[in-house]
């Protein structure tokens, strides 16, 4: 079980089996992992989500 990070007025919590949304990164955020966007290979993107595939997330203000 992956998990994920938050941070809260300076505080580190830990969440788990969480998905959410980093709407500044534009990255979907499933388990603490980075979600890679799904774009075609051919397209050769620099989405968040493709360059931070599988990392672990850290949680913010811009996530829901």
């Amino acid at each position: 079980m992956y998990t994920c990070y938050i941070s809260i007025k300076g505080e580190t919590k830990m969440i788990k089996n969480k998905i959410a949304y980093d709407y500044e990164k534009q990255v979907w955020i499933i388990n603490g992992k980075y979600e890679d966007c799904g774009h075609k290979p051919e397209l050769n993107c620099r989405c968040y989500g493709r360059i931070h595939k599988n990392e672990t997330a850290i949680l913010t203000d811009h996530c829901e």
